[in-house]
């Protein structure tokens, strides 16, 4: 899996652990291992602490997380770390979409939709499907649900 991508972020790795496995190939093909730490207290936290003593990049924020990343997002973050999961959040406006999102979006309307069955709908592969998906999701503009994906009011 960490061949897939730049960077590997963490948020829950048990000592021992497959994610810790994965980090660990990230660190040695030349990758950036980012985390996003728990508590010292939570033992599914514990492998997130002992990357951070081995060197890996903490990530705080979803700015920290573009920083780490070398990206600079189009608008400012709608949510701010004091804003709950869920709460209502301003949608970016279409101007800032790519047009992939703004079709997504559209597709999406008000009903909650399973990733194949974007996929399908817009004539794409899994793997274009599930990038636009998460742009939108870190944008704000969509939610992740167990059945779907859903528009975030």
């Amino acid at each position: 899996m960490s061949g897939l991508s730049g960077s590997t972020l963490v948020v829950e790795a048990g000592r021992p652990s497959g994610t810790l496995l994965t980090a660990s190939a990230a660190a040695d093909q030349g990758r950036n291992v980012l985390v996003l730490p728990w508590s010292i207290y939570h033992t599914g936290g514990a492998g997130c602490h002992y990357l951070l003593r081995d060197g890996a990049e903490l990530v705080q924020s979803v700015e920290d997380l573009f920083a780490c990343l070398g990206v600079r997002p189009d608008t400012p973050a709608s949510n701010s770390a004091s804003t709950p999961m869920g709460a209502e959040s301003e949608w970016p406006s279409a101007s800032v979409l790519e047009s992939d999102q703004q079709r997504v979006m559209l597709l999406l309307g008000r009903g909650v939709h399973r990733p194949d069955d974007i996929a399908t709908s817009m004539g794409w592969d899994m793997n274009r499907c599930l990038s636009c998906l998460s742009e939108l999701e870190v944008l704000g503009s969509v939610v992740r649900m167990p059945e779907g994906y859903s528009a975030a009011h």
